[in-house]
């Protein structure tokens, strides 16, 4: 899924920005694929889908972006 070597593409123009800087504006992340990866990925012990694997897999990421 995705963009098939997008990192190395947009590398040169990256830059990290502070937290801050983005106060009061807008940020808009695809988040199907982490969505899909998350419910695929979180299973209990009896190999059943986690109900909230979404909503985890969503902070999750989130919270390692910040």
């Amino acid at each position: 899924m995705g963009v098939q070597n997008l990192w190395p593409l947009l590398e040169p123009v990256g830059r990290r920005v502070n937290i801050e800087s983005i106060q009061n504006k807008k940020l808009a992340i695809d988040a199907s694929t982490w969505v899909f990866q998350s419910i695929r990925a979180m299973r209990n012990e009896n190999g059943e889908m986690v109900h909230t694997a979404h909503l985890q897999g969503f902070i999750s990421r989130i919270c390692r972006l910040m």
